[in-house]
């Protein structure tokens, strides 16, 4: 008899503990559910091309300048600001550039826009490579002019 007590008592002492690791853990669960609601509103879908990844997009489409489907992206609103940026530039005169629509000083052809992906890293820190060909043509890695196909070079500061 004096078995069975201790049994009993084990056991509701047992469900007691788990019904109450439980209810912690269901209180826990909004608290996490609201950060992760958070974090899924601080983020914003880009479209972008993966040919050319200045061209970027709220909304789905093709790219204009190489006519691929543009690809989502889960972005944060706090870096979107870093990512994408609008200049006016020379399409005769790349160096020529403005953030304002215009006429380009040397020839005077109209100034076209463009959205440049901005890097995420202090340019400080990273390399930066580019065609000789295109200054336009930044990357923070060695690779190949996406305009005339040459090896990108890396840029002495």
């Amino acid at each position: 008899m004096k078995r069975f007590t201790l049994y009993l008592i084990a056991i509701v002492m047992g469900i007691f503990l788990l019904t109450s690791t439980n209810d912690a853990q269901e209180k826990a669960q909004p608290k996490k559910l609201l950060k992760i609601q958070k974090q899924i509103h601080k983020q914003k879908e880009v479209y972008i091309c993966p040919m050319d990844p200045e061209v970027q997009s709220d909304k789905p489409g093709k790219c204009p300048k190489c006519k691929m489907d543009l690809e989502k992206k889960m972005v944060k609103m706090d870096m979107q600001s870093r990512i994408k940026k609008e200049i006016y530039t020379c399409p005769m005169h790349p160096e020529v550039q403005n953030d304002k629509p215009g006429k380009c000083p040397k020839c005077k052809m109209k100034l076209e826009k463009k959205t440049i992906a901005a890097p995420a890293k202090p340019q400080g820190e990273a390399a930066v490579y580019t065609c000789p060909m295109h200054p336009e043509e930044k990357t923070d890695h060695p690779g190949k002019c996406s305009k005339c196909g040459m090896n990108l070079e890396k840029v002495k500061k």
